[in-house]
């Protein structure tokens, strides 16, 4: 056999593994980011206060440590206390200001008794618990019209079934945050409208 030609064989039985190999070793590429949804509260309509400006104080702390998850939710509750904060109370002008200070918004998630028994590997279970705490109070200090505060506290729990996907965990999460959301608006609305009926502006 030719010289030459017999280098080339041998370079192509080389370079062939070696291709096959670094392609192997490529990486896939990461999946798309998860789009979260935005909770909001702008449809529903403004709470106007009689006062010259509205802060948000955030007097809750995440522990970061379980059973406490508030920290690595997708949306976390705190999250969703500064949304109706910020979309439904409204400076309609005075002296004096409103704060809003986010006392607690924790969650929790803990493991469930589950049947080990023969009966129960053939069914689904409900495996874990989730929990929820929000509590917000509201402060208005004025100088004509003196001074008012409520306090809004709403609590939500939910178990969820065992064998869930991350994504499907994710959901379930996503979706309980939502009702506690909910729950949270029309709270602070009714203790609002009930209790600082001298600092509401038409």
């Amino acid at each position: 056999m030719n010289p030459s030609r017999r280098q080339v064989l041998l370079g192509a039985a080389v370079v062939l593994p070696l291709a096959l190999a670094l392609g192997a070793c490529t990486p896939e590429p990461p999946p798309p980011a998860q789009s979260l949804p935005q909770i909001s509260f702008a449809h529903r309509p403004e709470i106007r206060l009689t006062v010259g400006d509205i802060e948000t104080v955030r007097a809750f702390t995440p522990t970061g440590q379980a059973p406490h998850i508030e920290h690595a939710v997708p949306i976390a509750p705190v999250t969703v206390v500064e949304s109706w904060i910020r979309d439904r109370l409204r400076a309609a002008g005075g002296i004096g200001f409103a704060r809003a200070t986010i006392v607690d918004a924790s969650m929790t998630e803990t493991a469930l008794k589950t049947d080990q028994s023969i009966t129960g590997i053939f069914k689904t279970q409900q495996a874990r618990k989730i929990a929820a705490r929000v509590e917000v109070r509201i402060d208005v200090e004025t100088n004509g019209s003196g001074n008012g505060f409520v306090t809004a506290i709403v609590m939500r729990d939910q178990t969820l079934p065992e064998n869930l996907t991350l994504q499907q965990r994710d959901e379930a999460l996503i979706a309980f945050v939502e009702a506690l959301g909910r729950d949270l608006d029309a709270r602070l609305e009714s203790e609002i409208t009930g209790n600082l009926t001298g600092f509401l502006a038409p």
